[in-house]
């Protein structure tokens, strides 16, 4: 079984990597490239390529004119440059499948759903599994509403992509009349928005359960997760059956923020919890950047994470950090609370009121082999021969899209494959594997020309 972990769409640079890593590895082995050149194709090593559409390929399907124009769905105030394609939120971009607003986003703790009327926001602790135990297997935290973050009357035609940095983005939505800006990134359990032409409005798909109703804080449940929605100084909200309204005291802002609350939680360290996240509600998150170096002496990769952060209010600049596995069981200094998020990747603990973290991690090698296959035997011995003829049977490409994302995945199955089928003994299924994935990558790193194998 297949079995994957998702939240959204993987990003498509690692399938490059692995298409690289391959060819790397061919060439390794003693197959080498030769190449009959034509003029109008540069050449790199025993490769080539060309800066223009090869005759007879098609453009990158997406909606409206994004493959002449990738800036189509990206506003003035956008970094310039090249437009990132392979991020999370990257279907907000590069529209294929929701021409006017996106995919769900899983930036955790928290998921997203851009539509005409705002930001849908859900938080999601029960993983979803698909596939069957002989097929390709999915393992998901769905995006489900909870909310939606808008402005009173908004009907946006699509969303658009403000800003980004290494790990948020920005979306904005405007119809005219009104506009919504907002702020979500990997590890922020915080929504940040500005609004203009209107209220703005907290929408829910049911009536919310409110524990707390006070000046410019409220809090409120849906499905069992809390949320503080923060607003300016001196405004207030209004409830109204399945809606919660502000105008923000005239000024523009405001911020949602989901609590690591449980069933088990005190009503007093829930209140705690809002009063402490609420220190940081109006520091919103303006940047994000990641810098690492490696120690040789100590085989240490070190990583600071930094969050740029504006006061809209107040003077503070820290800001409230989730943090993946991965990096609070690495942690260089900082002191995380004792609650915890959900997530697809793993419970997840907080730093409140940081500008940045640091990380430590002992870097232990790379495994370039698949370890004990050739010592296998009796019946895991015919199940894994058995196995692999199947696999080795035909194209080992059939099925797969000619694209980055697929031909990647495919290279890399295939490789393993040969290396298996060679560690067996199997060598007419290891040199049809081979034969094809030189075929293959012999498409793929050559502009024009003949290739022949040398």
């Amino acid at each position: 079984m297949n079995l994957s972990i998702r939240g959204g769409r993987p990003g498509r640079t690692p399938r490059r990597i692995v298409a690289a890593t391959t060819a790397t590895a061919l060439l390794a082995s003693g197959l080498i490239f030769g190449m009959l050149r034509t003029a109008d194709a540069a050449t790199v090593g025993a490769g080539s390529y060309t800066t223009s559409r090869p005759a007879g390929a098609a453009a990158p399907t997406a909606c409206g004119n994004i493959s002449a124009n990738p800036r189509q769905y990206v506003t003035g105030n956008a970094p310039t440059g090249a437009v990132p394609t392979n991020d999370w939120w990257s279907s907000l971009l590069f529209k294929r499948y929701n021409c006017a607003y996106s995919d769900p986003l899983h930036a955790h703790p928290m998921s997203f759903q851009p539509t005409s009327g705002g930001l849908g926001v859900s938080y999601t602790t029960q993983a979803a599994i698909s596939g069957t135990p002989t097929g390709v297997g999915e393992y998901h935290y769905p995006y489900t509403r909870e909310f939606t973050l808008g402005v009173a009357g908004l009907n946006s035609p699509d969303v658009k992509v403000d800003g980004w940095s290494d790990w948020t983005v920005t979306p904005y939505w405007s119809d005219g009349a009104r506009t919504l800006r907002t702020t979500i990134g990997h590890g922020l359990p915080f929504v940040y928005a500005q609004v203009t032409g209107g209220n703005a409005v907290l929408s829910f798909p049911g009536t919310p359960t409110v524990w707390h109703h006070s000046g410019n804080r409220i809090g409120f449940s849906m499905r069992g997760h809390d949320y503080v929605a923060y607003a300016p100084s001196g405004a207030i909200w209004t409830i109204a059956g399945t809606t919660i309204t502000s105008n923000l005291a005239g000024r523009g802002y405001l911020s949602v923020g989901l609590l690591p609350t449980g069933a088990g939680t005190s009503a007093a360290r829930r209140t705690a919890l809002m009063d402490s996240y609420g220190q940081y509600a109006h520091s919103h998150v303006t940047g994000t950047r990641v810098s690492w170096g490696y120690q040789q002496s100590s085989s240490t990769v070190d990583a600071t994470y930094s969050f740029t952060t504006t006061a809209r209010e107040g003077s503070a600049t820290g800001t409230v950090i989730s943090l993946y596995p991965h990096q609070w069981k690495h942690l260089n200094g900082g002191s995380p609370i004792a609650e915890t998020y959900v997530s697809a990747r793993g419970p997840m603990r907080n730093l409140v009121g940081a500008t940045s973290f640091r990380t430590a991690m002992r870097f232990h090698g790379v495994l370039p082999e698949v370890p004990a296959v050739a010592t296998s035997t009796g019946a895991d011995l015919a199940t894994l021969t058995a196995q692999l003829d199947q696999a080795a049977a035909g194209d080992p490409f059939a099925g797969f899209d000619n694209d980055t994302y697929w031909t990647g995945k495919a290279l890399g199955r295939a490789a393993r494959l040969a290396e298996i089928a060679d560690q067996l003994g199997r060598t007419a299924q290891r040199d049809h594997l081979l034969a094809s994935i030189r075929t293959r990558l012999t498409d793929w790193f050559t502009a024009q020309g003949l290739c022949v194998v040398v």
